[in-house]
């Protein structure tokens, strides 16, 4: 008791220079913080701090130090309870045409009506009348078919898309061991003037992990068990034009041969397979505090943008990248996705 006395008493007798400094700065810290409880942390931060000087402005200097020491944890506390908040409203708003083709087409089967798809536009802050002229739209183009009871399903277009864009769970084991050669594709036959065209055939490319060695001429290492056969079969399933040469290539000279070996990102693809299972562990973790709306909401994001990176991965073979860290990757989202399957088809009916 002696010693508590002996630190008590120096805060009392400087208590009238030192009390309006205390109380506002005290308010302050206690606005930013959102745990009253903190407060005895700080008094006892306070007289620790003070017992160490004996001027006013070693007083006055302990109190700031304190005050700023707890400012800082409380901030740090604050963030913490905000971060599923920051987490999910950080995400971009999805596009409507893309989130209703992405939701149909997750899995064979899936339907929904009007009153569900303005639903899922609510939980990304997207009108009604948005998602109602996005149904429509979506129903001319034949992406959509509007079946019985006013319930809309993927059309024959939307399903092939949904195809070439599912086929992520399964490509890996497409993949074969590489035996150095590649697969190359032409495409100075496509007419520069059509954009359109342009812009379908550099999207299947990209979706098929090929990259231009020089102008006109893309290539992929020839990893697939099936071959050129698989590379042509997709391209041109893609909006690829027939008249493109798809072939085998070997025996490229040793520049040519260096110069294909390098033209992918390799260390920005397994930084971003190791930093996706990281996001998604994390993501995993957050589900169970959340909502359903929030989980709803979450999972799309999260499961998209991984998706994202998978549908886009050049599924590249060892030596070039480490095909064990892009497997633990695909992995960790596949199970995320049936997670997240789970809880739309439960937000789905409960939207009924």
């Amino acid at each position: 008791m002696m010693g508590d006395s002996r630190l008590i008493l120096p805060v009392v007798r400087h208590l009238g220079t030192l009390c309006s400094l205390c109380i506002v700065s005290l308010m302050h810290s206690l606005a930013c913080a959102q745990f009253g409880l903190c407060a005895v942390w700080l008094v006892r931060k306070f007289i620790a701090e003070s017992a160490l000087g004996e001027s006013k402005r070693d007083w006055c200097a302990a109190l700031q130090l304190s005050i700023q020491s707890f400012t800082h944890g409380a901030q740090a506390i604050s963030n913490m309870v905000d971060i599923t908040k920051v987490e999910i409203d950080k995400m971009e708003k999805p596009i409507p045409r893309r989130l209703l083709l992405k939701l149909l087409g997750s899995r064979s089967g899936i339907k929904m009506d009007a009153a569900s798809a303005v639903r899922v536009g609510a939980l990304f802050g997207i009108t009604e009348n948005n998602m109602r002229v996005t149904l429509t739209r979506l129903q001319a183009a034949k992406l959509l078919n509007l079946i019985d009871r006013g319930f809309y399903t993927l059309g024959q277009q939307g399903q092939t898309l949904a195809k070439e864009v599912g086929a992520w769970r399964s490509v890996e084991q497409q993949v074969g061991p590489w035996q150095g050669e590649w697969v190359g594709v032409l495409t100075h036959t496509q007419s520069k003037r059509d954009r359109k065209a342009q812009r379908v055939t550099a999207r299947a490319l990209k979706m098929l992990g090929m990259q231009a060695i020089t102008n006109d001429f893309y290539l992929r290492p020839n990893n697939f068990s099936a071959g050129v056969d698989y590379v042509r079969t997709h391209l041109h399933s893609l909006g690829v034009d027939i008249s493109a040469p798809v072939f085998k290539v070997a025996q490229f000279d040793s520049d040519m041969e260096d110069k294909a070996r390098n033209l992918w990102p390799v260390k920005e693809l397994e930084a971003r397979y190791q930093q996706g299972i990281l996001d998604i562990e994390q993501a995993l973790d957050r589900l169970p505090e959340l909502s359903l709306e929030d989980a709803a909401k979450e999972s799309y994001l999260v499961g998209d943008s991984a998706l994202q990176q998978l549908v886009f991965d050049p599924l590249l073979p060892a030596p070039l990248i480490n095909e064990s860290l892009r497997q633990a990757f695909r992995a960790k989202v596949q199970e995320y996705d049936q997670i997240g399957e789970r809880i739309w088809l439960q937000f789905l009916h409960e939207s009924r």
